[in-house]
């Protein structure tokens, strides 16, 4: 996963990065297609990566792991997150998605 994240070089803020081309990395791929916000995160709450439909959310800090639910505005939606350990750090993935 962390291969796939440095292939697409999307830190937040840079939108340019979605023109790599992503043919031969398949886990790339899919962090790019979802229509789910998928954000990574250090344990120390530094924002690894972050796709285009995180943005739109504005997440501030990692959730924790397991499943949560939070409101924004007339909106509802789910968090599941994740930790896992690479490279003697510890990064938590979150994906969100709204409650209809």
């Amino acid at each position: 996963m962390l291969s796939a994240l440095r292939h697409l070089t999307f830190r937040a803020g840079e939108p340019g990065a979605w023109g790599t081309p992503l043919a031969e990395d398949p886990i790339a791929f899919l962090l790019d297609a979802v229509d789910e916000a998928v954000n990574v995160w250090t344990a120390r709450g530094e924002l690894v990566y972050s796709n285009r439909a995180a943005g739109d959310l504005d997440l501030d800090c990692p959730g924790h792991p397991g499943l949560t639910s939070f409101v924004r505005g007339h909106r509802r939606f789910e968090r599941r997150c994740l930790a896992f350990d690479a490279y003697s750090t510890t990064y938590v993935v979150e994906i969100v998605r709204q409650i209809r």
